[in-house]
């Protein structure tokens, strides 16, 4: 009841209302209790950050587990051989997956007749933009618990809400250690294995950070990585907005009723391709997605793909905190609606007419891919499905425009300009 309180105790970003008197704390439970209800029927967490007028790409809904469960199984299913590898399929959670492929260097050695006579084995793994560190320490209780394999996180994220995160978390764990900076690396560092979980398209110095990976990184070593390599901003391509705009008209007559914005909590009258780099007409102090149309470029050049899956397209709005929130799991129309766009999207990705936005991959050092043969989706190599710019370097916000002006105009302000244009009588 505490956390709910806490939690709900500020509704986007509006006070509760409630009776003060003599059951004033009853009267405030009750309706904190009754608010969470609703936005959980709604598919929305709680704690989610609606006032902030940007989604929280880290939180899921129904529609966004049902399209996971629709597009991303059967390509992790061909690619990772998820389904021989794991039991089941678990909603939105890729926990084992990433262990199974951070071990991955304890069999490539074992294959080599190195280290195979160590019962227990220990690797050296780098966590960039690891958070407050749960995910790593998931992973190694994973590992630890289903075989002889330990992992030593060295765990880095520069901001001060990560790192102070990560201290209380590792505590007493000798094996693992925070950093704030790449440079406080140990020197020397020989890593044999490097874990990226959407934290690339938060990276501004993208070419120094990968050199880094490369020159610190086992021979044998592999990274691990799932991000979004979309668009700067979170934008849709072109030829990506055309087919959004078909699809979003059709959501209309589906719902039978205006689609709602749940984070600018208002109506919506068009597909919002809302620029998620800036925020109140400021940079993003987050930097969300600052980059992120720049990754897969930069991996090609540096990396082998060992194995590699890319989804996503335009469905990233449709099934995120903005628009996912419209959808009731329990009437078919809307079940048929969202097969209809993943049918769509998968059509369009085939003929190389748009390219995704989202990628899961194991990658090892160029010199590296005879241990390595390549398991791709079809014909869907990174080659494939990686979108170049027209104009590398002009999409950067702080190279072209002063990044904290308000009068540039040139860039969508999914607070601020995306609201005045797109919404209707607030909610």
């Amino acid at each position: 009841l505490r956390r709910t309180t806490k939690s709900c105790d500020r509704i986007n970003n509006r006070p509760l209302q409630y009776e003060k008197g003599k059951n004033f704390m009853d009267n405030k439970l009750r309706l904190c209790l009754v608010t969470a209800l609703i936005r959980l029927s709604r598919g929305r967490p709680l704690g989610t950050d609606g006032a902030r007028g940007y989604a929280n790409m880290h939180s899921h809904n129904r529609a966004f587990d049902f399209m996971n469960e629709l597009s991303l199984a059967p390509k992790l299913e061909n690619v990772f051989e998820w389904k021989q590898t794991h039991p089941a399929w678990e909603r939105g959670h890729l926990v084992e997956l990433f262990a199974h492929e951070l071990s991955t260097p304890v069999r490539i050695r074992k294959t080599g007749k190195q280290s195979s006579s160590e019962k227990n084995v220990t690797l050296q793994v780098l966590s960039i933009g690891s958070g407050d560190c749960r995910l790593e320490l998931q992973i190694t209780k994973i590992l630890e618990i289903r075989t002889s394999i330990f992992l030593g996180f060295t765990c880095f994220d520069p901001s001060d809400e990560g790192y102070h995160g990560s201290l209380k978390n590792i505590g007493s764990e000798s094996r693992h250690r925070a950093i704030q900076s790449l440079a406080d690396c140990q020197p020397e560092a020989n890593f044999d294995a490097v874990f990226i979980h959407h934290a690339l398209h938060h990276v501004t110095d993208l070419e120094g950070t990968l050199d880094f990976v490369t020159g610190n990184m086992a021979r044998d070593g592999v990274v691990v990585i799932a991000d979004m390599v979309g668009r700067s901003g979170h934008r849709r391509w072109p030829e990506q907005l055309e087919l959004a705009h078909k699809a979003f008209i059709q959501l209309e007559h589906v719902l039978e009723k205006p689609v709602v914005d749940y984070i600018m909590r208002c109506e919506l009258r068009e597909y919002p391709n809302a620029d998620y780099r800036r925020c109140a007409g400021r940079l993003d102090e987050r930097f969300e997605g600052i980059r992120s149309g720049d990754a897969m470029p930069l991996l090609l050049e540096r990396f082998h793909f060992a194995k590699f899956v890319a989804f996503g397209g335009i469905m990233f709005e449709f099934v995120g905190d903005r628009i996912g929130p419209n959808f009731d799991l329990s009437r078919e129309e809307h079940k048929a609606y969202l097969v209809h766009l993943h049918k769509m999207q998968e059509s369009a990705t085939a003929s190389g007419k748009i390219k995704p936005d989202q990628i899961i991959a194991t990658l090892t050092a160029k010199n590296n891919w005879r241990n390595f043969p390549p398991r791709y989706f079809g014909h869907r190599t990174p080659d494939f499905c990686t979108r170049f710019p027209e104009t590398p370097g002009l999409d950067l916000p702080w190279k072209s425009l002063d990044p904290f002006s308000t009068t540039n105009g040139t860039i969508v302000d999914p607070c601020a300009d995306y609201a005045r244009s797109h919404r209707r009588p607030c909610l």
